[in-house]
């Protein structure tokens, strides 16, 4: 994936996540597969194992999800640089929900002893996570009146 097409954003939009594929479709088209063949057994031990790349069941990972988020991605990143100047390649993923991304955020930040500093209005599936489940991992939660400073 390229963040330095010529035609600038609207190209970059258009173009981006594209992915290889025998057929040469215009546009990616839509698998709605949910298992993935393999060539052989042990290759699909090597893909299920993590050893080789290669999609497997689509609630793992799927070439049309995989190509928007990649699009998305390309758009969020279009025209950022790092210290360098070089182009910043960024990453997106999708989840099934607003909660299930709170929920991995959280999970993939927070350590035991850490402490989130929330709204007291917050979503009452996110307000439940902070208070019922991050406790059992050592995270304590405030909830503050974000209007009172």
């Amino acid at each position: 994936m390229s963040t330095n097409q010529p035609g600038g954003f609207s190209t970059e939009a258009v173009q981006s996540g594209r992915m290889e594929n025998s057929a040469h479709p215009h546009a990616t088209p839509i698998f709605a597969s949910s298992a993935f063949t393999f060539d052989s057994a042990e290759e699909g031990m090597r893909r299920f194992s993590g050893e080789e790349e290669g999609y497997t069941y689509s609630r793992f990972g799927n070439p049309t999800t995989t190509a928007a988020a990649d699009a998305i991605a390309a758009m969020e990143a279009f025209n950022l640089k790092d210290d360098i100047g070089a182009g910043i390649e960024l990453k997106a993923l999708f989840h099934s929900s607003g909660q299930a991304a709170i929920s991995t955020l959280f999970l993939s930040v927070l350590s035991a002893g850490d402490t989130v500093m929330a709204s007291s209005s917050l979503y009452g599936g996110t307000h439940e996570f902070l208070t019922n489940f991050l406790p059992r991992f050592g995270v304590r939660s405030i909830f503050s009146d974000m209007k009172d400073f």
